[in-house]
């Protein structure tokens, strides 16, 4: 089948946001273990997607809460699979200086 795709973007990240609109577009569907994966795709769409607002974004704040770097990852993953364009990461307080340095391990 043909596939005729058409993406406007005047940035660099309008462009990687477009291709990530497309991948949600696809799925991998099996009906159980011995049947093999076959590949599922949309075939007619027309979107238009702009952000609304300037700053989209997550604050995550392990100074004060334990998160493991797994976790983390997750969450970085999932900011790109929803499009947000910020991560502000409360890393460090007063109470805590939660990141190993070797050079200056004193200051754990």
């Amino acid at each position: 089948a043909k596939v005729n795709i058409s993406i406007i973007a005047y940035t660099v990240f309008g462009a990687r946001h477009a291709l990530e609109t497309l991948s949600q577009l696809i799925a991998v569907s099996s009906t159980g273990k011995s049947t093999p994966k076959t590949m599922v795709m949309v075939d007619q769409a027309k979107i238009v997607d702009k952000p609304v607002y300037r700053h989209r974004g997550l604050l995550i704040d392990t100074s004060r809460n334990y998160l493991s770097v797994s976790a983390i990852m997750r969450m970085i993953d999932g900011l790109a699979a929803t499009k947000m364009n910020v991560l502000h990461w409360h890393a460090t307080d007063s109470q805590s200086f939660p990141l190993y340095i070797k050079s200056r391990p004193q200051m754990t």
